[in-house]
């Protein structure tokens, strides 16, 4: 592990190396981009091992310059690389400026801010030491939609901090799109980032920096603390009517993101999980009922099976046995995203869908020939995106290769059929004319051979007798398919 003597070194051993290079009477033109890259690589290098020398690593560039003059755009190229070189050895100067007694935070907004898919709103930072302080913070919180005053009081004290905690690397930026003319809204104006794309690349692939940021968080799940400031952020925000529920629906995935990161640290984290996403769901329908927007009745225990949550579904499902079914035959429920729908279409973060789960969910009662959102299945839409992910063929506004696993693929198939998927309905596919029937649309992605295969194992065991469904059989259900998921995992 790198420590903060052997960054220093690190730092001098690349300002020599930049300062040679530009200091000697080279064009700096090289004869491949390859060259450039393995200088950069030897740079980073000595950032992170501190063994090397400026002298030395200067001297290693020698062989790649060339003599014959190159284009334009590639000698601008390589200047802007050193300029990016300038500015790691300037981030790695401010991580090791840091007082020891600020370490601690600073490798924790590091790790977030690097984790975060987007910039997250400043007011997630703001919560955190209040976290720190009491991690029942958030869970205790009061629905209450924060002051303008204490919005801008936070949002001051954040400077200060994310001054005192980064150097500078991170910093407090006005986002133009959400930019409103209502003073309360600023709540939503200002995100964390970093003072430089470099930075970013820099943080997450430096094993060194890495090993350091752990070295200093200790055993500290920083996942779980941004799980619960962002609940916190649910709780306070000012939303309104109309231009507000996106940014809802946003935190909401952000805070599974965040807790699907917790659980892959440390499973052990469910049990702290569990409440969370219940208050939140709770401030989630406070805010739509307040806003009076439309309140989506599967999207927690949706986005719990996404990420393959699966003890808090089956905690759902087991308090609300009919949960599912009653989906049916509730016209007040057709519009909304059914929690299969969700299981099937994993974020974009994961990958991959959970057989576990959705035969779970189909157990529970799930039907994946439920229409919602007007004319559309779930059951047409998940062999929509698996045509579209298998054969790589992009479709606007769709999730691309979340499934690329042809086995996978096979086993969801298998068991959605298992459940009464219609394999006469119909599915329209991008670059056809028409609609494509639902078993001609398998055999063209799992291929005839595996497609008659799986099928006739489909109509055999559908000619077996199913244990009826009953609330007993759901409880006796999850605790077979989670006793099995452990087993998979020993």
């Amino acid at each position: 592990m790198a420590t903060h003597k052997e960054v220093t070194r690190g730092v001098t051993a690349i300002s020599r190396a930049i300062a040679e290079i530009e200091s000697t009477n080279i064009k700096l033109e090289f004869h491949r981009r390859e060259d450039f890259q393995e200088l950069q690589r030897s740079l980073i290098q000595a950032i992170e091992k501190g063994t090397k020398s400026g002298r030395e690593v200067a001297r290693r560039t020698n062989g790649l310059v060339g003599e014959r003059e190159q284009p334009e755009d590639d000698r601008s190229e390589v200047l802007n690389k050193l300029a990016d070189l300038r500015k790691l050895e300037s981030a790695t100067r401010a991580i090791n400026s840091v007082a020891p007694i600020y370490r601690e935070q600073m490798a924790r907004y590091f790790e977030i801010a690097t984790l975060a898919e987007r910039p997250l709103l400043a007011m997630v930072y703001s919560y955190l030491d209040d976290i720190d302080e009491s991690p029942a913070f958030a869970i205790l919180l009061a629905q209450s939609e924060i002051s303008f005053e204490q919005k801008r009081l936070r949002h001051d004290q954040l400077r200060r901090r994310l001054d005192g905690r980064s150097r500078g690397l991170l910093e407090l930026v006005q986002c133009d799109n959400l930019v409103s003319s209502r003073a309360p809204r600023e709540f939503f104006t200002y995100q964390v980032d970093f003072i430089h794309r470099t930075v970013r690349d820099f943080l997450h692939q430096s094993a060194d920096v890495q090993s350091l940021l752990q070295h200093n968080l200790g055993t500290e799940n920083f996942s779980l603390m941004t799980c619960h400031a962002i609940l916190a952020v649910m709780k306070t925000a000012p939303f309104h009517q109309g231009t507000d529920i996106d940014q809802l629906l946003h935190l909401i995935r952000t805070l599974f993101f965040f807790a699907s990161r917790s659980l892959a640290v440390n499973p052990v984290s469910e049990e702290a999980l569990g409440p969370i996403l219940d208050a939140a769901e709770a401030s989630y329908r406070a805010t739509t009922s307040s806003i009076d927007e439309q309140y989506e009745t599967f999207l927690f225990i949706g986005h719990a099976a996404r990420i393959d949550f699966f003890s808090y579904v089956h905690k759902k499902l087991v308090a609300n046995p009919n949960m599912l079914r009653k989906a049916r035959s509730d016209p007040g429920l057709a519009q909304s995203c059914p929690a299969l729908y969700y299981a099937l279409r994993p974020a974009l973060y994961t990958h991959h869908v959970s057989a576990r789960t959705v035969a779970y969910l189909l157990e529970a009662g799930a039907d994946p020939n439920e229409v919602f959102g007007g004319d559309r299945t779930v059951w047409a839409d998940f062999l929509f995106t698996l045509h579209i992910s298998l054969k790589n063929e992009w479709v606007p506004h769709t999730h691309m290769d979340i499934i690329p696993d042809k086995e996978k693929s096979r086993e969801l198939v298998r068991v959605l059929l298992l459940h009464g998927a219609d394999l006469n309905a119909y599915v329209a596919v991008p670059h056809t004319s028409g609609l494509v029937k639902a078993e001609t649309l398998i055999k063209r992605v799992l291929t005839p051979e595996v497609a008659n295969q799986l099928l006739q194992e489909v109509r055999q065991a559908s000619d077996q007798t199913r244990a009826p469904w009953n609330f007993r059989n759901l409880k006796r259900k999850g605790r077979w398919y989670q006793n099995l998921f452990r087993r998979s995992q020993s």
